[in-house]
C-alpha cells in the first residue's frame, strides 16, 4: 500500500511537471504572437510601392503603362472588358455607353491593392470621359489611403477648349463648358474611392507613332517624380 502511495506520488509530480512545462512554453509562444515586432502585426504595405492598372481598346494605353512600369519599376495589371469593343461597332458602343454613364462587367474587378501605397490608373478618353471600363472600376474598389495618379489620352488635348471666351460663337461657348462639367465629374468621381489624388497627366496621342508615345510618356518624368514623390526614376525615363 505504501509503495503504491509513493508511485502515485511521483506520477501527480510528473503530471505537474509536464503542465508546468507547457504553461510556460505557452505564454513564451503568446508572448513572441503578440509582442514580437513584424512577426504577426507587420503591414504588409511595402512603402513606396506602385501599382500601375489600365484599360487600353486600341493599343495606346497599353504602350503608356509599359513605359510608365519601366520608368517606376512598378507591377502591372491589365483591366479586360467582358465586352467586345473592338473594330467600328465597338468604338461605337463604347461611345454610346460612355455617354449614358454606364458601367460595363470587367476583369479583375476587385484587384487586390493591399501591397500598393501608390496606384497610377492608364484610361483612353471616351466622350470627354474616363473610359467606362476604368469608370466601373473605380467606382466599386477602395482605394482608402493610396496616392492616386490618373493619366489618360485621347486623339484630342482634352483643355483645347478652355480658352474660348464668353464672346466666343455659341457652339464654341457651348463645348467649353460640356467639357469643363465633363472633367469636374471626373474629377468627383475620383474623388469619392477616399484615396489622395495628387495628379492627372494627359497625353494627346493624334498622328503619335509607338516610338512618339513612348517618348511622350517619358517626357512625364519629372512630374512623376514630383507628384509621387519618388527618389529616382529608371535610366529610361530620363533619357
Amino acid at each position: 500500500m505504501k509503495y503504491k502511495i509513493i508511485k502515485q506520488k511521483v506520477v501527480n509530480e510528473e503530471n505537474c511537471f509536464k503542465k508546468a512545462i507547457f504553461l510556460r512554453f505557452l505564454i513564451i509562444a503568446l508572448a513572441m504572437f503578440f509582442i514580437t515586432p513584424g512577426v504577426v502585426i507587420a503591414d504588409d504595405k511595402e512603402e513606396g510601392k506602385i501599382l500601375i492598372i489600365y484599360y487600353s481598346r486600341t493599343g495606346k494605353s497599353k504602350i503608356i503603362s509599359e513605359t510608365l512600369q519601366k520608368m517606376m519599376n512598378a507591377d502591372l495589371l491589365e483591366i479586360k472588358d467582358k465586352k467586345d469593343r473592338s473594330g467600328t461597332w465597338g468604338f461605337i458602343s463604347s461611345a454610346y455607353d460612355s455617354f449614358f454613364d454606364r458601367e460595363s462587367e470587367i476583369e479583375p474587378a476587385h484587384p487586390d491593392l493591399s501591397l500598393y501605397s501608390s496606384v497610377v490608373v492608364v484610361s483612353p478618353v471616351w466622350n470627354w470621359k474616363i473610359s467606362t471600363p476604368v469608370i466601373t472600376l473605380i467606382k466599386n474598389n477602395s482605394f482608402k489611403g493610396k496616392k492616386f495618379m490618373m493619366y489618360t489620352n485621347a486623339n484630342i488635348d482634352i483643355k483645347k477648349y478652355d480658352n474660348f471666351s464668353d464672346d466666343a460663337p455659341f457652339i464654341k461657348r457651348f463645348l467649353r463648358d460640356y467639357l469643363r462639367d465633363k472633367r469636374t465629374l471626373m474629377r468627383k468621381i475620383v474623388a469619392k474611392t477616399g484615396s489622395d489624388v495628387v495628379g492627372h497627366f494627359h497625353i494627346s496621342t493624334e498622328e503619335t507613332t509607338k516610338a512618339q508615345l513612348v517618348q511622350l510618356t517619358q517626357n512625364s518624368a519629372e512630374y512623376l517624380k514630383d507628384k509621387l514623390a519618388i527618389n529616382k526614376l529608371s535610366e529610361i525615363a530620363v533619357r
